[in-house]
């Protein structure tokens, strides 16, 4: 048996009792040596141990233990290496979605659709404050780790004078950025005269300054094309299944219902609005009717013709729109908007408790159409787009 096969046995431990003595005597004297040359003169080089050996057997025993602690060094370097190289994978590939879970994650499926979570925020969003703008349907996310994404929103229709515009934009780390802010910022004045219609705002201007005679004089001079859209004011506040029978009466088609909440205090105005808010007339584009979580039912209605027997299901949707909203403030601060904690929710349970009120609303229609409409009853005041 060679030294070499006793020095593998010896670290299997498999080695009879009188060669384990043996190869531990020999380790305990290089050792001895290594120390005793490291205290007292420079180590001899490799090379020269090789070329000037004491005897064969000191030459061997030499060249197994280099062998065995070339090995163990390999094996280190080799444990040290794949650690490394799980770290480096680590912040590579795992870190940066990992830190998207601390921020608000636009694509972020919505349980039981095919939707992301920005596409349902924005569409309850636009449908409760930006009817101007028209619906945004459907939001595409690119993550780039670290809680940054690109976003893009595609426009198809449009319900104002300009042609459809895309956003596109990017979210950082819970902070939005459109690269075209102005399109869906919200309206500086009440496009609606609210005063008009017996309702009180904390608005300090409204409409555009001109009266109702002016108003559908300057309808009468509109080219005749379709592409107009307004805010229509009421002269008085109407139930929701009020203005139902009104609207289907004079043929109005109106796009989406500005809202007003009733008060219940003495000394103070019946109905009051802090902002221009309201809900879609018809279908909204959201999915289903419980893809709001527990604040409650979406609804839906899909026949024009009898939107007065829906009236208290779309009290029901307008309030769980503005719960989703006071439940998503991330998104909501996203946006901009100044709204302060529990103001959606007090807006939700007045229109739980009171019913849904409508004192104007939006729609799109020819220059005729309008003229036609300024002259009906309970029309106070159109601002043509």
């Amino acid at each position: 048996m060679t030294y070499r096969e006793k020095l593998e046995l010896y670290a299997q431990g498999a080695l009879e009792q009188k060669d384990t003595e043996e190869i531990e005597e020999t380790l305990e004297k290089h050792a001895a040596i290594r120390e005793f040359l490291a205290d007292e003169a420079p180590v001899p080089a490799l090379d020269a141990m090789r070329e000037e050996p004491t005897d064969a057997e000191t030459q061997a025993d030499a060249a197994a233990f280099s062998k065995q602690i070339n090995r163990y060094i390999r094996r280190a370097f080799l444990k040290a290496g794949a650690v490394v190289l799980a770290v480096v994978l680590a912040v590579v590939f795992l870190l940066p979605q990992g830190a998207d879970v601390l921020f608000y994650d636009p694509g972020k499926p919505v349980p039981g659709t095919e939707i992301n979570r920005m596409t349902l925020d924005l569409r309850v969003y636009s449908e409760l404050f930006l009817p101007h703008t028209g619906p945004y349907t459907e939001v595409y996310t690119d993550s780039r780790g670290w809680g940054e994404y690109e976003i893009n929103a595609p426009q198809t229709i449009t319900y104002n004078k300009e042609p459809s515009q895309s956003l596109v934009g990017k979210i950082s780390r819970g902070k939005l950025n459109w690269y075209t802010p102005d399109y869906v910022r919200l309206p500086a004045i009440n496009v609606l005269k609210h005063a008009l219609a017996g309702v009180d705002a904390g608005y300090v201007m409204e409409g555009d300054g001109s009266d109702m005679a002016e108003v559908k004089a300057a309808l009468g001079e509109l080219p005749a094309i379709s592409g107009y859209s307004a805010f229509v004011t009421l002269d008085t506040v109407m139930t929701f299944a009020e203005f139902a029978d009104w609207a289907k009466k004079n043929d109005a088609w109106p796009y989406w219902c500005a809202v007003c909440l009733k008060t219940n205090g003495t000394g103070e105005a019946q109905y009051r609005t802090n902002r221009l808010f309201g809900v879609y007339y018809g279908a909204p584009f959201i999915p289903g009717n419980d893809q709001i979580g527990d604040t409650g039912k979406l609804y839906a209605p899909s026949d024009f013709d009898d939107m007065t027997r829906v009236a208290d299901e779309m009290a029901e949707h307008a309030a769980a729109l503005l719960d989703y909203a006071e439940n998503n403030r991330a998104f909501i601060e996203m946006m901009a908007d100044d709204a302060e904690a529990g103001d959606f929710s007090a807006m939700a349970e007045n229109i739980r408790e009171n019913g849904l009120f409508v004192y104007g609303f939006f729609a799109r229609a020819t220059a005729e159409d309008f003229v036609s409409l300024s002259e009906k009853e309970h029309i106070a005041y159109i601002y043509v787009m």
